[in-house]
């Protein structure tokens, strides 16, 4: 059978989103990833509509579709990011963008086994990186113990293992492939196996299992179920000797783990934010700005927000916070209806390993975003996979003229139709072209953001102002690039503009706002304490902003308020120095002795937790 254009399309794009290595070194990898989702998306698609393998989704699922992008949009509209929410922020780029790739990759017509090989060509490409990850060459290692791979990300290795693993597993058991290419199948099942052991990643494991489990319960009866399990076991201990992947397991009922038991206080607080925002959440990448919505005493003490979360760590509450419960249903629709589908169409016979391995990757990645959450970086090769699964023997988008009705020369709504797909894939290629230059931009902007905080960690001052300015030319459009420019700023003024052009571009993004306070504390307290006494009412439960406010009291001259802003920040975060320190100080400013002596000692902590310091009306401020 001659390959189609879109099926090499689709594997080369599978092979190269799932290996995409960041060429920047930078901490997060990912420009690059991004740069080669978006560029290749486009061209796999301009492909696809030259060729007109567009096909026709299955009218329930289509239309659950059309309408969760739909409400997505409108939340998006009305989100609390912005133009982020279209586009995504740098660090996810899960804007209504991504989603939209997603559909049009979901109907691209590139058959579902054009997709498998890619992964397994992935799988092969990850052998000998992963090794070298486990040794721990310098060029892959992040700091941690556990493996990363061409990610850059343990979590994210893992959620792609789930679906290289049962995938590759499935060529490998199909004795209708070559024998050559179900030996490299088996090689890359096995790669992708111990990626995801060594990742460490438990919502990779949960997912494998329960997924190996169900199809090992309907494939019961198989002669090579036990060799399977025997390799499985293999490389699993392998991963377990030479990782510390191990030590994992017994981290899950540990709530100061991240992962263990620690989601449950994620989705606790993210349910606690939806009902803020229901009918049509915050809008993609919105959920950073309102996450203090469902923030209590009882997590910030736990965790603090030193390290600021954007996701509640649950596939279908992260999209019912970006879009609303409404979204949320329908896409739970479109992949519920698109299930219904592939299982009416195996009725005609059963399926051939290759199959059930395709089907086992798609159900193990959507169980593991359960615990984790959609990823820019895989999400693409997922509805690429399941749309040739479902789609397959779908009527297609744009009927394709027969060699007789070329002769004898089309209708002109044929012909209509065929000028508009290749006008189509010419407006497709091109934007591949624009997304490619400015996904160069995003890796050089990355590449000097990365020396500038080297420079920083050096002491280089200069050298990490200059590399910085260079990052926010390339890509000025970037918060946290402003944000870095402004921690390499010459003098606090200097800073606080750059934090500005940061709130210009996303004025309700946390850390910026934190920023702009820490500058306006030392710049101008009063206005510090008027702003700040508008973010404590809505964010009362954040340690660092009452710290914040207590200081901007004292210096504007209120004692009573900055007291019981340091005790609240004091209750929220016990073990932190600032808090106590502070009130020691004004305790021992005022006379009040016995009660500094009390807090030195390890004393009182601070107000009951339903207190909350803002100011009242017998305080004298407005």
């Amino acid at each position: 059978m001659r390959v189609r254009g879109a099926d090499l399309a689709g594997a080369v794009f599978t092979a190269v989103v799932l290996c995409a290595v960041d060429p920047t070194r930078t901490t997060v990898a990912t420009p690059w990833s991004w740069t080669v989702v978006t560029a290749g998306a486009a061209a796999l698609l301009a492909v696809a509509a030259w060729q007109r393998t567009l096909v026709r989704p299955p009218r329930v699922a289509g239309w659950a579709y059309v309408a969760f992008l739909a409400l997505l949009a409108l939340a998006a509209a009305g989100g609390e990011d912005g133009r982020f929410a279209w586009l995504g922020i740098p660090q996810r780029h899960a804007g209504w963008l991504l989603w939209l790739l997603c559909g049009a990759l979901f109907i691209s017509g590139v058959r579902w086994k054009a997709v498998v090989d890619g992964m397994v060509a992935a799988g092969l490409v990850w052998l000998p990186v992963l090794f070298a990850d486990a040794l721990g060459h310098p060029w892959l290692g992040t700091g941690g113990q556990r493996l990363t791979g061409t990610f850059g990300s343990a979590a994210y290795l893992g959620a792609a293992a789930c679906l290289v693993a049962p995938a590759a597993l499935g060529v490998a058991l199909d004795t209708r492939r070559r024998p050559w290419w179900r030996w490299s199948a088996a090689a890359a099942a096995g790669s992708a196996m111990f990626a995801a052991a060594g990742s460490g990643s438990r919502a990779a494991w949960l997912a494998l299992l329960a997924t190996g489990a169900v199809v090992a319960w309907q494939q019961r009866r198989s002669p090579w179920l036990l060799r399977v399990a025997a390799a499985a076991v293999v490389v699993v201990a392998l991963a377990a000797v030479t990782t510390p992947a191990g030590s994992r397991v017994a981290d899950v009922a540990d709530s100061s783990a991240g992962g263990g038991a620690s989601r449950l206080d994620e989705w606790r607080v993210g349910l606690a934010t939806l009902s803020h925002h229901a009918l049509l959440g915050a809008g993609p990448e919105g959920y950073r700005i309102v996450f203090h919505d469902g923030v209590d005493a009882e997590y910030e003490r736990a965790y603090g927000r030193a390290v600021q979360p954007d996701r509640s760590h649950n596939g279908l509450l992260d999209i019912a916070l970006a879009g609303g419960i409404p979204a949320a249903l329908l896409y739970a629709g479109f992949l519920g209806t698109a299930a219904v589908h592939v299982r009416r169409r195996l009725r005609d016979g059963p399926p051939t390993p290759a199959l059930v391995g395709a089907l086992a990757a798609t159900a193990a990645y959507l169980l593991q975003q359960q615990l984790l959450f959609p990823l820019a970086e895989v999400e693409p090769v997922l509805f690429l996979l399941a749309g040739g699964i479902v789609c397959s023997g779908q009527p297609p988008l744009i009927a394709p003229r027969s060699r007789v009705a070329a002769r004898a020369g089309a209708t002109a709504g044929a012909g209509a139709l065929v000028v508009g797909a290749r006008a189509g894939a010419l407006v497709l290629a091109a934007a591949g072209l624009g997304a490619a230059w400015w996904g160069s931009l995003d890796i050089a902007a990355w590449r000097a953001a990365d020396h500038a905080m080297a420079a920083l960690a050096a002491g280089d001052q200069a050298a990490a102002a200059a590399n910085a300015r260079t990052a926010v030319d390339r890509r000025g459009d970037e918060v946290w690039l402003r944000l870095l420019l402004a921690r390499t700023a010459a003098t606090p003024q200097e800073a606080l503009a750059a934090v500005g052009g940061a709130l210009a571009l996303s004025p309700g993004d946390p850390i910026a706002m934190r920023n702009r306070q820490e500058l306006l504390v030392q710049l101008d307290p009063s206005l510090a304490f008027e702003e700040l006494a508008a973010l404590v009412a809505a964010d009362p439960n954040n340690a660092a902003l009452q710290q914040l406010y207590g200081t901007a009291a004292v210096r504007s001259g209120d004692e009573a308020i900055a007291e019981r802003a340091w005790l609240r920040a004091l209750a929220l975060a016990p073990d932190a120095p600032g808090p106590r320190q502070n009130l020691i100080t004004l305790y021992r400013q005022q006379g009040r002795d016995a009660e500094a002596d009390a807090l030195a000692a390890g004393g009182p902590t601070g107000p009951p937790a339903g207190d909350q310091a803002v100011p009242t009306e017998d305080s004298g401020n407005p």
